[in-house]
């Protein structure tokens, strides 16, 4: 199994109103950054659940973030090959700071693994400074495309 990536206390009940901030925000933007699958659900969830695990605070819904992970995952799919997007352009006012995380591998689940298994995207992920997060997934082919946007 290939899994290729590149760098750049949380209850159930939290975890479920994650799902439910996403649906509504793709609801209310779906000209925009909402992802054709429930691919980008499952990383969601994957994500704030290895954030729970070492004690940090789950990670809010971003439209903004998402329309750009998304746009950024098609681009990489249509491409064929890992890279980091431009981190300003696309992401929502205000921010401080941007982290962002790219990979793909035949699921969402061996992507995430991929995620863990490398200190760098580890370290990404897991930051207690972020505080909001979109995220795209893409398939094409066999594989699925993940990017993930981080930023406080």
């Amino acid at each position: 199994m290939t899994v290729v990536t590149t760098h750049g206390s949380a209850s159930v009940k939290a975890l479920r109103a994650l799902s439910l901030v996403m649906v509504l925000s793709c609801g209310a933007a779906a000209l925009g950054g909402c992802n054709s699958s429930t691919d980008f659900f499952t990383d969601a969830y994957l994500v704030n659940q290895a954030r729970a695990s070492v004690g940090a605070r789950p990670l809010g819904w971003s439209p903004a973030l998402a329309t750009k992970a998304t746009d950024w995952a098609e681009h990489l799919a249509a491409m064929g090959t890992l890279s980091h997007s431009n981190l300003p352009a696309g992401a929502p006012a205000g921010w401080q700071e941007l982290g962002e995380n790219v990979g793909y591998a035949r699921t969402v689940t061996e992507v995430h693994t991929g995620f863990l298994d490398s200190p760098e995207h580890r370290q990404n992920m897991l930051n207690p400074k972020w505080r909001e997060m979109g995220i795209g997934a893409v398939r094409a082919g066999d594989q699925v495309w993940i990017v993930e946007e981080y930023e406080y």
